[in-house]
């Protein structure tokens, strides 16, 4: 499964995650420190996520999540892919429903990183 996923908004943190092939490259800047992990989760563990974004109804997102009426606050941009399906979705100060499973599911893919 190729997974890309950024969370952040002004000031910070700013959280980003990327497949590099099997493992997950994440990153996680606040305060103007970076850190950089390197996460290799197991087979099982992908196969869990993949449930739970199922579960959790993700593939059906809609492709923008905007709130207008909101100058500064948190973006987010998710790309999804597992060879059969591709999602590309994203938003600023909006979220879809079921958005926590789904940040709960890749942070226990991550072994429990912070992304929010």
């Amino acid at each position: 499964m190729r997974v890309r996923f950024y969370i952040g908004g002004y000031p910070g943190p700013f959280y980003n995650v990327e497949s590099d092939g099997p493992a997950l490259a994440y990153t996680a800047t606040e305060y103007g420190t970076t850190a950089e992990r390197r996460i290799a989760p197991t087979a099982q563990e992908w196969a869990k996520f993949g449930q739970a974004i199922e579960a959790a109804g993700v593939w059906r997102w809609a492709a923008d999540y905007p709130d207008p009426g909101v100058c500064d606050g948190t973006q987010w941009e998710l790309e999804l892919s597992d060879g059969s399906r591709e999602l590309r979705t994203g938003g600023s100060n909006n979220t879809p429903k079921r958005f926590g499973a789904f940040v709960k599911a890749l942070r226990k893919l991550l072994g429990g990183v912070a992304l929010e």
